[in-house]
């Protein structure tokens, strides 16, 4: 039997202590934001999806000459590596970064009136209570001011529940869910490679319906009104559907779209290009 003087006891409480605070940091590390300044000013936050590969959103483009700022250092040199214009999600690669990639859950259900926080100087902060799913975005409300775009969300388990891309109205906030972030994580390096099909179309939320309406058309085949309701094998519920649909489809290929007009249910076929 193995025994352990009483020095030896504390030493290794130590030890144990030292360690778990340590894992904590890296932990924190990575739900912390990383802060985005312009001439000594915050701007907007972020946070890491890899050591090198950062995620905010496309506020930053307004300020040239931006800076970022870790709890250990302060970052010049970066390249924007994709913009997605529909979820305002700009992805950086910050040269010697070495971020602690977020922790992105692969189930995260939020329910109505549950708290949201921020992790701020260290200490985490109740900035709102979530109200409901509108259309693939989460809504919360907030009566807090100083909330920057960009800054990651923690639900009441601390773990990450999205992260804030604007808002609707006054006090009515819009972020995005970990499984849209998850999806440009595995997927950034195809989606720069392959492109997305170009369809001509301007299409907007369907906000009380399923399906997506087309506002303005460019494609003979496709007529303003239509709702479109699955394209290829993708059913189409919302903006972010078709969305994440354009980019796992090949774009060289014929497509198919599932589209209501005049009350009736329509398949169109539109070529293909990128």
């Amino acid at each position: 039997m193995w025994r352990i003087s009483g020095s030896g006891m504390k030493k290794l409480t130590f030890s144990l202590l030292f360690f778990f605070i340590f894992f904590q940091s890296l932990l924190w590390a990575g739900g912390a934001p990383l802060e985005i300044f312009c001439k000594d000013k915050k701007v907007a936050s972020g946070f890491f999806l890899s050591p090198d590969l950062a995620v905010t959103t496309d506020s930053i483009l307004l300020y040239n000459n931006i800076y970022f700022k870790t709890e250990t250092k302060t970052l010049y040199n970066y390249r924007i590596e994709f913009i997605d214009r529909v979820t305002k999600l700009v992805f950086l690669r910050i040269k010697d970064a070495q971020g602690i990639p977020m922790v992105l859950p692969e189930d995260n259900i939020l329910v109505e009136t549950e708290p949201l926080y921020i992790h701020e100087k260290g200490k985490r902060v109740d900035v709102g209570f979530f109200t409901r799913k509108l259309n693939g975005y989460g809504a919360f409300i907030s009566e807090d001011k100083s909330l920057y775009e960009g800054t990651p969300l923690y639900d009441i388990e601390d773990e990450f529940a999205g992260v804030l891309i604007g808002n609707l109205d006054q006090n009515l906030y819009l972020f995005l869910y970990a499984d849209m972030l998850a999806f440009y994580r595995d997927h950034l390096n195809m989606i720069i490679k392959q492109g997305r099909p170009v369809l001509n179309i301007v299409v907007t939320e369907m906000w009380e319906y399923s399906g997506i309406q087309v506002k303005e058309s460019r494609n003979e085949l496709v007529e303003k009104g239509d709702i479109i309701v699955a394209l290829a094998n993708f059913q189409i519920n919302n903006v972010l559907d078709f969305n994440r649909a354009l980019y796992l489809v090949d774009p060289a290929s014929p497509l198919t779209l599932k589209v209501i007009r005049n009350g009736k249910l329509k398949r169109v076929t539109l070529n293909g290009g990128k």
